[in-house]
C-alpha cells in the first residue's frame, strides 16, 4: 500500500492497488505530482492520477513524496491524516479541539444548505424559503412595521415575496402566521443541529469526532 505525502507530510492520497514504477534519483527519493508534470505513471483503479518525475522536480507545487506502508488505519483519510517521520506511522493532523471546531462548522454548513434545499409551500401554493437570512429578513420586516405603527405612521407597508418572486404586498397577519409556520418547519431540524453539536463536543477522542455521521435528510 501507499501513500503520498505532501512538503508538510500530510497525506493527499491513499493508493491500495497501484501501478507503481519507482524511478531512481541521486538523493533516492521518489516524486509524485499531476499528470501534466512528468514521466511514469503511478495510478490506481479510481480516478485520481500521478505522475512520477524526477527529484530535482521536488520543488513544483504538486509534488508529492510517494512512501510505502506496511499498514494504513482503516478510518484513514486524505487531508486528515500525516505521516510521523520519527515512528513511520500515520497519525491525525489535528487535535482534538482542532477536530471538534471544524466538525461543528461542517455541521452548520449542512444545516444551512438543508434549509436552503427545504422551502415551504404555504396555503397560496408557492414556495417561500426558510433559511437563516429569510428568517432574519421577515423578523426585521415584522419589527420595523411594528414601530411604524407605534410611531404613528397610519399606512405603514409589510412586503415580503415567495421564492424568485418580487416583493408583493402582506398583511400583518399573513406574514406573522408565515413566520411561525416557518419556525415550526425549521425547529426539528435545528434541535438535530444542537444534537450533533453536543455529540461532537462531548467526544474525548478525534476517532470520536470522525465517527459522527452528520445527516440532515435522515428523517425524510
Amino acid at each position: 500500500m501507499y501513500i503520498l505525502v505532501n512538503r508538510d507530510n500530510i497525506v493527499v492520497d491513499i493508493l491500495s492497488e497501484v501501478r507503481y514504477i519507482k524511478l531512481q534519483s541521486s538523493n533516492g527519493i521518489t516524486v509524485a505530482c499531476e499528470e501534466d508534470e512528468g514521466t511514469g505513471v503511478i495510478g490506481s483503479d479510481c480516478d485520481t492520477h500521478y505522475v512520477l518525475i524526477k527529484a530535482d522536480t521536488v520543488s513544483s507545487p504538486n509534488a508529492v513524496r510517494v512512501v510505502e506502508m506496511d499498514e494504513i488505519p482503516s478510518n484513514a483519510k486524505p487531508n486528515l491524516w500525516k505521516l510521523d517521520n520519527e515512528t513511520g506511522t500515520l497519525v491525525y493532523r489535528y487535535t482534538l479541539e482542532e477536530a471538534q471546531a471544524m466538525k461543528q462548522e461542517k455541521n452548520k454548513i449542512l444545516f444551512a444548505e438543508y434549509l436552503e434545499s427545504h422551502p415551504l409551500t404555504w396555503v397560496d401554493g408557492k414556495e417561500y424559503g426558510v433559511s437563516e437570512a429569510d428568517q432574519s429578513e421577515i423578523s426585521l420586516n415584522l419589527n420595523q412595521y411594528q414601530i411604524a405603527i407605534s410611531a404613528g405612521v397610519e399606512t405603514p407597508t409589510l412586503e415580503w415575496h415567495a421564492r424568485h418572486e418580487e416583493c408583493k404586498p402582506w398583511s400583518l397577519e399573513q406574514l406573522a402566521a408565515l413566520s411561525l409556520k416557518i419556525s415550526e418547519a425549521v425547529y426539528p431540524k435545528y434541535h438535530q443541529m444542537q444534537q450533533y453539536k453536543t455529540e461532537i463536543y462531548g467526544c474525548t477522542t478525534v476517532e470520536e469526532v470522525e465517527a459522527i455521521e452528520l445527516n440532515y435528510e435522515d428523517a425524510e
